[in-house]
């Protein structure tokens, strides 16, 4: 039982089955999300895991990845043959030969995970322009006897590749069973040459640069032998303060002989600096301030940025009385503004010949006045919208 579990970890797949559209864009989905989970899951797997079985007697990982490769490059195959040929007979192929083949048994599992990731685009790219009529067509499979209609194939590959990520990803938790002992390769076996090996006993030597002679192979040096370093003594306080004085004398000296190095290369005038520059124009040096002077120049300059302060809000507060009261003056001499503006715009309309008569006043209507009015314009509204109607009779006529 649990091996069976280890072998359809998802189920097996049910043949026969129809599939409306939404499942179908879902199955296109999962085809369309394999490369990018199966490279996910690979990534975690190390040497020793990909050549661990995912059950008793079944395929190792790496063959499980080159297998995934195989068997979806005749499956791109199969669905264009059908989709562009009357119920063709594919050609089947057996798949535990492939997988025990080199490349599907020891060849490197980054190939396979970059071959579908190519493919997959084309074949999604494919299966997205099937209309709902290319669906139902369908290729002929020799070994199962039967047709497989394009819907149900989608499904098939759909389930396919989430059956063996369930197999690798066993491996990669480690529920794997342990891997076997390496068998005797075909070659020793059978005494048989492959390709390969014919090729790299046949390779010819390779030949120098022109220009260029070959380089003798060098002879290892002799290493010297290693003197053993003599341990290190701890110093008292008094050596180390010792020691660090010399080094601080040694610093300075060697500082004051750059120092003459660099006056004797630009010539007998020495670099003025500050200090030089102070004493030779008389100028006192500069003295240092108490802490007092300090606090008493503190002071001064804060009591001077208050006595600013307080100009200002003196300022604004003059300014804000002044306002209050010509306020009523301001709004009277805007008013008067406005007043001759809008008197020298309507002279101008009026003078142009846009000023517009005032309207007359009308008289306030009774009950009944009102009631006449209305079924008036009902009874015009009506005549207007029967005319409407026969000329629109007659034309259709």
């Amino acid at each position: 039982m649990q091996q069976d579990r280890k072998r359809y970890p998802i189920g097996h797949f049910e043949y026969g089955k129809s599939y409306s559209l939404d499942e179908t864009r879902q199955h296109i989905r999962d085809i369309a999300k394999l490369p990018k989970l199966l490279k996910k899951m690979a990534r975690k797997l190390s040497g020793e895991e990909l050549e661990t079985p995912y059950r008793r007697d079944g395929w190792t990982a790496r063959q499980v990845i080159h297998h995934l490769a195989d068997s979806h490059i005749n499956a791109y195959i199969r669905m264009k043959l059908a989709a562009t040929t009357n119920t063709p007979a594919i050609n089947p192929y057996d798949e535990v030969a492939w997988a025990e083949m080199e490349d599907g048994k020891h060849g490197p599992v980054k190939n396979s995970v970059a071959l579908l990731a190519s493919l997959h685009k084309r074949w999604v790219t494919f299966l997205h322009s099937l209309t709902v009529e290319d669906l139902e067509k369908g290729y002929f499979h020799p070994g199962m006897g039967r047709v497989f209609k394009l819907s149900e194939a989608i499904a098939l590959y759909s389930w396919h590749g989430r059956h063996h990520l369930a197999h690798i990803k066993f491996v990669a938790q480690g529920q794997g069973e342990k891997p076997a002992k390496p068998k005797p390769s075909a070659e020793k076996s059978t005494g048989k040459a492959t390709l390969g090996s014919l090729m790299a006993d046949e390779a010819p030597a390779e030949k120098p640069r022109r220009g260029r002679k070959p380089k003798a192979a060098a002879e290892p040096k002799p290493r010297k032998p290693r003197t053993p370093k003599a341990p290190k003594v701890e110093l008292t306080e008094a050596e180390k303060a010792a020691r660090a004085a010399e080094i601080k004398e040694r610093r300075i000296a060697i500082i004051a002989a750059a120092r003459a190095a660099r006056v004797a290369k630009r010539g007998d005038t020495p670099l003025k600096t500050k200090k030089t520059a102070a004493a030779d124009d008389g100028t006192p040096k500069r003295i240092r301030r108490s802490k007092e002077e300090i606090a008493a120049a503190h002071a001064e300059q804060a009591a001077l940025r208050a006595a600013k302060k307080a100009a200002r809000a003196e300022k604004v507060t003059v300014k804000r009385e002044l306002s209050e009261t010509e306020k009523e003056a301001l709004r009277e001499r805007r008013v008067s503004i406005l007043a001759a503006a809008r008197a020298a715009r309507l002279s101008k309309l009026e003078a142009e010949g846009r000023l517009r008569p005032p309207k007359a006043e009308q008289p306030e209507l009774t009950e009944a006045e009102k009631e006449a009015r209305a079924a008036e314009l009902k009874e015009r509204r009506i005549a207007i919208l029967a005319a409407a109607r026969a000329v629109r009779l007659a034309k259709k006529q």
